[in-house]
């Protein structure tokens, strides 16, 4: 990052010769540090340190990286006309992650780790937007003797805590220093974080990221209607539209888990109940009707006074981190949970009993709230997903379900195993005859197809231009969202420059 950053600024400035050879001897510099560096980790890396490493692209280019495309995206748009001007465009390009809840093949991530993930994302967020606010209070430095504002602002203004003389005619900075104490007592309040510069006073903390927002447009708006709107199309702008990306919560971490490892925890969980149902032994038909019947139930079928194996307790464990993690961050903390090698209706019925024992799914009305998520990777699997969601829309427990999702079923396809299983070209044949399939049934049973495309970097993980795939999907593939993976060996590639992770999305 050094050597690039030496680099940009040759090719931006005119540096004389005494910066030019400082220039040059800073790249030396750098490169003797990389020749003496190790190339290899001599101890394996936890979870957490690359939850911890995830972390260093959000600070590097997504926190700055995503509204600035926006308000790239907002300009390019109000200067095509009359019908474009002043228009706002809708957050529709989000960021996800599953580092911290992927256990398919991961022991190592427990609800500790899952909860930490939480923390740590979080706290990255508002460090950012205490950070922000701070600049923005020594930026906003309008006296209002000389500006008129909002009614709004004024009473952000003569709330604030912040009450020396000095301030008594500058009513964005008192502004700015009450949302700046209320903000810090948010961090306090949901991750015991201290505010990097302390707070002039104590303040309630916010309830939502909406509330954060609405006082950052509070003081927008005030500077639109007052002739200062310059002032509000910078790091005021930016910082609005981060909060409405990342929230509190930063990213969305997806739960993922193998079925084999659902189905053994499935049967602990009924063995122990002393149902006498042998699980295992159960052919997919009544595997079906079992887990119907248990999500319609009201009574939880799990009992802290009773002993579980240890992987029906960790599993157990993780869930309930999720809803705890929801109650703390918001409900887009953990919005998805995907079954890694689905085969069958009742490996997706396993995670809704799941969900029910956490209290994220209600077997009264019906409602959950999580996506579930099945992952097709096999060429078996892809050639039987569409008569698989067919037969889970048509039963009325999981029609309930998918209706309180709005309507809405996310599909997992999967490129690395699918391509591993029957080749490159196979693989691209039966993931495009997949989709087509799953379209019509999606269409007859009156539900909204939105796909996750487990892509990758490499061709032999699907990689290759996401512009160009998402061109190729078929019609009627792309139903107002989709989801796309990046692999961790082309994240840094693509996201450690934040000059170069904003061009990409702009081309794209």
């Amino acid at each position: 990052m050094e050597i690039a950053e030496r680099l940009d600024e040759r090719d931006r400035m005119r540096l004389t010769p005494e910066e030019l050879e400082e220039n040059r001897t800073g790249i030396r510099r750098a490169i003797l540090t990389l020749w003496q560096t190790s190339i290899l980790r001599t101890s394996r890396l936890r979870v957490i340190d690359e939850v911890a490493n995830g972390l260093s692209y959000y600070r590097r280019t997504f926190l700055r990286g995503l509204p600035a495309f926006y308000a790239d995206f907002e300009k390019m748009l109000s200067g095509m006309g009359a019908g474009w001007k002043d228009i706002s465009v809708p957050s529709f390009l989000k960021i996800g992650s599953w580092i911290g809840g992927d256990r398919d093949g991961n022991p190592f991530v427990t609800a500790e780790v899952l909860d930490a993930a939480l923390r740590m994302q979080s706290t990255c967020a508002l460090r950012h937007y205490l950070e922000e606010l701070h600049k923005l209070g020594s930026e906003l430095s309008l006296d209002g003797r000389s500006v008129t504002v909002n009614s709004g602002l004024q009473a952000l203004a003569d709330t604030s805590p912040h009450t020396s003389p000095h301030r008594l005619h500058e009513p964005y900075r008192r502004a700015l220093t009450g949302i700046y104490a209320r903000l810090a007592a948010t961090a306090w309040n949901i991750d015991k974080m201290e505010s990097p510069h302390p707070a002039v006073g104590d303040a309630p903390p916010y309830a939502s990221p909406a509330d954060f927002e609405s006082d950052l447009d509070m003081l927008a708006d005030s500077l639109m209607n007052h002739g200062s709107a310059l002032l509000a199309s910078g790091r005021l702008r930016h910082l609005r539209r981060a909060v409405n990306v990342f929230g509190f919560h930063l990213a969305s971490i997806d739960l993922r888990q193998n079925s084999d490892v659902h189905e053994r925890v499935i049967a602990d969980l009924f063995h122990v109940a002393g149902t006498n149902v042998s699980y295992g032994a159960l052919n997919e038909a009544e595997r079906t009707t079992l887990l119907a019947a248990e999500v319609r139930n009201p009574r939880p079928l799990t009992s802290p006074h009773l002993t579980y194996a240890e992987e029906t307790l960790r599993e157990l464990d993780i869930v309930k981190a999720a809803a705890s993690g929801r109650r703390q961050y918001g409900d887009a903390a953990v919005p998805h949970y995907i079954i890694s090698k689905a085969a069958g209706v009742s490996d997706v019925l396993e995670v809704a009993v799941f969900l029910k024992e956490a209290g994220l799914l209600s077997p009264a009305d019906g409602r959950a709230q999580l996506d579930i998520i099945p992952l097709f990777e096999t060429i078996s699997d892809l050639r039987q997903c569409p008569k698989i969601m067919d037969a889970l829309f048509s039963l009325p427990e999981y029609r309930a379900l998918v209706a309180s999702r709005g309507d809405v079923q996310e599909v997992m396809l999967g490129y690395s195993d699918s391509n591993k299983d029957g080749g490159y070209t196979t693989s691209t044949w039966e993931l495009y005859k997949a989709e087509t399939a799953l379209i019509d049934v999606f269409r007859r049973h009156g539900v909204r197809l939105r796909l996750f495309h487990g892509r990758g970097g490499s061709v032999g993980r699907g990689g290759g231009p996401s512009y160009q795939a998402i061109l190729a999907q078929p019609n009627g593939a792309l139903q107002g969202a989709i989801r796309i993976t990046e692999q961790g060996e082309v994240i840094a590639a693509k996201y450690s420059n934040a000059d170069v992770g904003r061009r990409l999305r702009r081309v794209r």
